[in-house]
């Protein structure tokens, strides 16, 4: 009975050992070293936008309304009613 189970075991043998390497590789495969990303470059990057155009510059205030009809006609008025 003892020699039986030698038997087996020792049949069982290549299987087992076949089985390991495969273990093995998967642990190398899980175990390589992952590959390190590329350092960031500190270089400025060049705008592709186009830039906004320049602010433009403020407009002057409107002229005060002109006074000259209403003086014009108070002159009329004058002329007129004085004769």
């Amino acid at each position: 009975m003892f020699q039986k189970h030698a038997t087996k075991k020792c049949a069982s043998l290549p299987m087992v050992e076949e089985q390991e390497q495969q273990e093995d590789g998967v642990i190398e495969e899980v175990a390589d070293p992952t590959p390190t990303p590329p350092t960031p470059s500190l270089e400025p990057v060049k705008d592709v936008l186009p830039s906004p155009p320049p602010p433009s510059p403020p407009s002057p205030p409107p002229p005060p309304p002109s006074d000259f009809g209403f003086v014009f006609s108070l002159h009329l008025m004058f002329v007129i009613l004085d004769t």
